[in-house]
């Protein structure tokens, strides 16, 4: 591959250590690799403008002389596709003749393009001489070749993506409006191939096999390219494959873009050599989530960012990194810490693995904030470290603080709360809001003209508006919304199942809060079918049947329940649990308790599971009562997460409300501003929601007015469309007197005639006027409302077990059998507590605590309120929770973890509070299977751990101090003196607040190592035993006297059934004990000595005019002709092997009798003697070596 020459052969006296009297002397010459060049008739177009392109190569071999242009094309800087190619197979240009090594040129055809769009563009030739040598810009001379490239600008364009402006160089952003995908990965590496689902765009580099086949695989069609150049698509012109060969060095980039420009995918790759074990590259992780090199960070001011640094080494154990970290100020100025303030008063950086910021140093003046506004660069310093030489290693980030006055206090304190009506999961009274909708399935959206109906309406405690995340720009779905203003959630068309959504509010503070949630699909999820069956002697009576969609409404009639023996099952694919709610009436919530009992739920697991409604005393417990439930389900198999969901079941009457048009005033949107009570007269503006709940579009009417007023106001609602709410502001004024505010839509049922319900047409709510809110004498006591009701219990998720045998390897989850370590292997446990699940429980109890306080608080200062009503103010203590963990109490604060099975039990215990830890098992004394899976225990190998609950009991005290004053009556009626009385009232809010976690358990086993012992014929006595006088002669029949080889191997039944991996053999022996002709004791051994990993022999040893020869288990007295083997006779060999872990299988030496293992019979080989080596002169054997 050097492109050059042997050079001409010479001759040299030898030297006095040299051999000979003359020694041959050669060299050999190397050239260059190639190199070239591209260049276009200019480097600005219009388009409809020609492009020339010229191209040029050289080649500076000596023999075989020539080019091969491999891919020549424009490229689109600015979608990362091809837009012409204008060679679809490899082209050679040969070079005649003989060469000397300077040089010589190729002229490439010249192309034209006619450029159709503007944009950044370049064009690219690829090419290697005819030894496959790649040119002289590419970073090796085999592997993955480099393009020769010449930038262009067709059109008025913005500069291409990553151009350097002097502020140093960012990463490549996507095409604009694609969001980040995922990838399915196949490689196909020499000895095996691995594949790879759901693998994200972008994070560390990633080491790959050189020289594998890699296939990658997207969702929709697309272009693949990796640095740049095109990749093979798959066969059939399947535009969802890209395929590419891995180079046999350096780091390279795959990109995918689809088609239609709305998804993309990028990923750094490194290439490795198959044997070879590394460290991997440093991970940060930022506030424990991993950030990737070139990722960009947005903080609020007054946030906080602790990183942490830690690489995997090459036994895959996760280490620490220590070194010291750069930080890249606004100004440019580079700072490195952490510092420390040495004895003699200097400060310098030292090494670390963590490091915060904002920092804070020895003293003020090595602080370094996180202005407003600013931006800050933030880099690992890898040199004098392990990773000096690994470029692939460099990592630094971006760090943005946004320029707001918004605080991140302030954010953390903004609550959200969703609205809903079947099939929505939320209860019209509304319910907090933490992480984005629940359980959003596809099926149950209802497609409108706009987009898709949610059924769900959101709002915010503070003023703002909200948008839809749509790639890297905001779409707004609402206009400003005043606080708790709900507003109807309709999503774009555009969407999908499968698909995230991410929703934006940005409060008039300029505070930003995303919530992301995906839009379900239960196309493949697992299916759900209810019946009512049962009978007193069994449950073979089945009155009803029906499949479950998730969202889906049961109507149901209490009759159906024919007898008390029958009961509601839900039938299910996967283990479920479920849940049971009834929707209150009156509160309109979903409540688990009904008439004071609790509803039904589940204790375990199980794929079927009956549900218990609450039964109607009236009917002697016959018939469940009527009313509209919630039945919530999830799987134990957290791996189907996506596809739990809830039905409802409406027993009797109600809901779901019966087919046709229905137009309705949405009763608790009603707001006057100012808020009553206000003085006689003052002007106000009332507003309220009226909705589309048909399923026609309506010009109707809408009629309003003051209870004291005989003539209605009508005002026009037209071009009303389904499912539309619409809201509408009326300018009106105080009335004299406390009155009533009365809305009728549709009041002359005439626009449609054909409503389903009326009653909800018509709305009236009470306004107040200032001096008319209550009689007596003096001014009104306040009404003091009772303080909200907290509390609540949280999913703390499951705790995780993983199992890894001594080299690291994870046990996989297998469905039908069990993946397990080798006899004697240690196991290591690895419990995983989830505390960043744990921790958005404590946010969300400390979100709801405080919300709950600030509520309390403004409705306290607002019961104090109104005429004769001064100075009113609340104290709360505590005023605010800052972390709900500090009220925690774990039960219990420590677990058990515990492994049982055949073999030798163990226990430890874990801090419930902690995120677990690795614990070694090493009690797998007793096999439960052979690697070709014959059970030799029944019983596996068990790791449980218990589950805790922790437990947030909280009380806050308000203290309600207010004056209540009134003026006496004075003489001629004037006023008199004002008096005060001060009052003080005194409230406490308290609750519960629980997270659970559960436990979990995990099976595995241990596979009993196994090899087997042959023996063997040495290549004379093959040749002679072929042609002997004994044609009946078997494999294993033998003369005595002739050499016996024996020799242990591994054969694929002995492989690990999960992992394929053979046994690995420390030792192996073999032996003979038996008696010989005239009762002589005839014994030997042998040790064996290792040739391949799966095959051992005997040892061998030089035997002068015959070369190597392998010893066998023989010895020179078994040929004896009167001592010896005795002619027809049968014996054995027996062996002994010693394998990893200290595990011994077969025969010890010189006990023919106990066996260890549970395959006795490839340990014991027996053979048969045909006659005595004597026989055959000329054999040479031990007697003759």
């Amino acid at each position: 591959m050097s492109g050059g020459r042997g050079n001409p052969y010479s001759y040299r006296a030898a030297q006095s250590h040299e051999k000979g009297v003359y020694v041959g002397v050669t060299s050999f010459t190397t050239t260059q690799r190639p190199d070239g060049s591209i260049k276009t008739d200019k480097t600005k177009y219009e388009v409809g403008q020609t492009v020339t392109i010229t191209a040029q190569g050289k080649d500076y071999s000596i023999y075989n002389r020539g080019l091969k242009v491999l891919n020549y094309y424009i490229y689109n800087l600015d979608t990362g596709q091809t837009e012409k190619a204008f060679s679809e197979a490899i082209t050679e240009y040969p070079i005649s003749g003989e060469g000397n090594g300077s040089g010589q040129s190729v002229n490439f055809p010249q192309k034209t393009w006619v450029p159709t769009k503007a944009g950044n563009y370049e064009a690219r030739i690829l090419f290697t001489d005819t030894h496959a040598r790649n040119t002289k810009n590419a970073p090796a001379v085999d592997g993955q070749g480099v393009a020769y490239a010449a930038p262009f600008v067709v059109g008025e364009v913005p500069p291409p993506p990553g151009e350097d402006n002097g502020g140093g160089k960012d990463p490549d952003p996507p095409p604009t409006g694609c969001k980040k995908t995922t990838m399915e990965i196949r490689i196909e590496g020499e000895k095996n191939d691995t594949e790879r689902q759901g693998v994200p765009s972008g994070g560390d580099t990633e080491r790959i096999e050189r020289d594998a086949r890699v296939v990658f695989t997207a969702s929709k069609p697309g272009t693949f390219s990796y640095n740049g150049t095109p990749m093979q698509i798959g066969s059939g012109n399947n535009r969802k494959v890209g395929i590419m060969y891995v180079p046999s060095s350096g780091s390279f980039t795959v990109k995918y873009v689809s088609d239609d420009g709305t998804l993309c995918w990028d990923k750094q790759f490194y290439a490795v050599s198959p044997n070879d074990k590394y460290d991997s590259c440093p991970i940060v992780k930022v506030n424990g989530d991993a950030i990737p090199r070139g990722g960009v960070i947005e903080v609020m001011p007054g946030e906080s960012l602790k990183f942490v640094a830690s690489y995997k080494d090459s036994g895959g154990e996760t280490q620490p990194f220590h070194t010291t970290w750069n930080v890249t100020m606004p100004d440019g100025r580079e700072r490195v810490i952490p510092l420390d303030e040495g004895d003699n008063g200097r400060v310098r950086p030292y090494v670390s693995d963590h490091v915060s910021l904002p920092y804070r140093g020895p003293d003020r003046s090595y602080d370094i904030p996180l202005e407003r506004g600013k931006t800050y660069k933030l880099s690992l310093e890898l040199k004098r470290t392990d990773f000096e030489k690994r470029p692939e290693c460099e990592w630094t980030i971006t760090i943005k603080v946004k320029d707001t006055s918004c605080t991140i206090d302030e954010q953390k304190r903004i609550g959200f709360k969703a609205y809903g009506e079947p099939p929505s999961y939320y209860p019209p009274a509304g319910e907090n809001l933490y992480n984005g909708l629940k359980y959003l399935y596809f099926s149950n959206l209802t497609a409108t003209g706009d987009g898709y109906d949610t059924h769900t309406d959101i709002s915010a405690d503070v003023a703002g508006s909200w948008f839809i995340k749509e790639g890297d720009r905001n779409k707004p779905l609402s206009g400003k919304l005043a606080a708790n203003e709900r507003f109807r959630l309709i999503l774009p068309k555009t969407i999908d199942a499968g698909d995230d959504v991410t929703l934006v509010f940005i409060s008039d503070r300029d505070c930003v809060v995303e919530m992301t949630f995906p839009i379900l699909s239960d196309r493949r999820c697992y299916i759900l079918t209810a019946k009512i069956a049962g009978g007193k002697y069994g449950d073979d009576d089945v009155v009803w049947s029906k499949p479950v969609k998730r969202g889906e409404t049961l109507e149901m009639s209490p009759e159906q329940w024919t007898d008390p023996w029958h009961s509601f099952t839900l039938f299910a694919d996967e283990k479920i649990d479920f849940v049971t709610y009834y929707f209150d009436p009156d509160k309109r919530s979903w409540e688990r308790k009904r008439d004071g009992k609790w509803l039904s739920d589940s204790t375990n697991a199980r794929y079927q599971q009956k549900i218990i409604f609450p039964m109607d005393p009236a009917t002697d417990g016959y018939f469940p009562l009527s009313g509209l439930y919630k039945v919530e389900f999830y799987a134990e198999d957290r791996t189907a997460a996506d596809c739990d969901g809830f039905f409802f079941v409406q027993i009797g009457e109600g809901p779901p409300k019966p087919e046709g048009e229905n137009l309705l005033i949405v009763k608790s949107s009603f707001k006057i501003t100012p808020a009553d009570p206000q003085a006689a007269g003052s002007d106000a503006t009332i507003t309220f929601d009226v909705k589309n709940d048909g399923k026609q579009e309506h010009d109707t009417k809408l009629a309003v007015r003051w209870e004291s007023s005989d003539k209605a106001t009508m005002l026009d609602v037209a071009k009303f469309k389904p499912g539309e709410v619409r809201k509408i502001t009326v300018p009106t004024k105080y009335p004299q007197k406390s009155e009533d505010f009365i809305a009728h839509i549709n009041p002359d049922k005439d626009k449609p005639d054909n409503e389903t319900i009326w009653p909800d047409n018509r709305a009236v709510w009470p306004v107040k006027v200032t001096g008319d809110e209550g009689g007596g004498n003096g001014p009104k006591e306040p009404e003091i409302p009772n303080p909200p009701v907290g509390g609540g219990d949280f999913d703390g998720g499951e705790i995780g077990l993983d199992i890894y045998d001594s080299d690291g390897r994870q046990l996989q989850r297998l469905q039908v059998n069990v993946d397990g370590v080798w006899e004697r292997e240690p196991a290591k446990i690895r419990v995983v507590i989830d505390q960043t699940r744990i921790n958005q429980g404590f946010d969300q109890v400390k979100r709801e605590i405080n919300q709950n306080i600030e509520t309390y608080k403004s409705q306290l200062l607002q019961s104090a309120s109104g005429e004769g009503i001064k100075n009113a103010s609340v104290t709360v203590s505590p005023g605010y929770i800052a972390d709900a963990k500090s009220l925690a109490v774990y039960s219990p604060a420590q677990l058990d973890l515990k492994v049982s099975g055949p073999g030798t039990p163990q226990e430890w215990k874990v801090s419930s509070s902690s995120m677990g830890g690795d614990y070694l098992y090493t009690g797998t004394t007793v096999p439960t299977e052979t690697t070709w899976r014959q059970v030799l225990n029944p019983m596996k190998y068990k790791a449980e751990i218990n589950g805790f609950v922790i437990t947030m009991d909280y009380s806050v005290q308000f203290a309600l101090s207010y004056d209540r004053c009134a003026k006496s009556a004075g003489e001629d009626g004037e006023e008199g003196e004002e008096t005060c009385q001060s009052n003080t009232v005194h409230q406490s809010m308290s609750g519960r607040y629980t997270i659970t976690v559960k436990g979990s358990e995990r099976q595995f086993g241990v596979f009993e190592p196994n090899a087997k012992g042959v023996l063997r014929h040495t290549s004379e006595w093959q040749e002679y035993t072929a042609r002997d006088r004994y044609p009946a002669n078997k494999p294993d029949d033998f003369y005595a006297g002739e050499r016996i080889l024996t020799h242990v191997v591994l054969e694929p039944r002995h492989r690990h059934p999960v992992s394929a991996l053979y046994p690995d053999i420390a030792a192996a022996q073999s032996w003979i004990s038996e008696t010989g002709l005239r009762n002589t004791t005839l014994q030997s051994t042998l040790s064996l000595k290792k040739t391949t990993p799966i095959w051992w022999q005997g040892p061998s040893y030089a035997v002068p005019k015959l070369g190597v020869r392998e010893m066998g288990v023989d010895t020179p007295l078994m040929g004896d002709k009167q001592k010896g083997f005795k002619k027809d006779s049968t014996y054995a060999v027996h062996f002994s092997v010693q394998f990893r872990f200290g595990v011994v299988k077969g025969f010890a030496f010189p006990n023919k009798q106990n066996g260890q293992g549970h395959e006795l019979t490839d340990y014991r080989v027996p053979f048969a003697v045909t006659a005595n080596a004597w026989e055959r002169q000329g054999i040479r054997n031990h007697t003759t070596r």
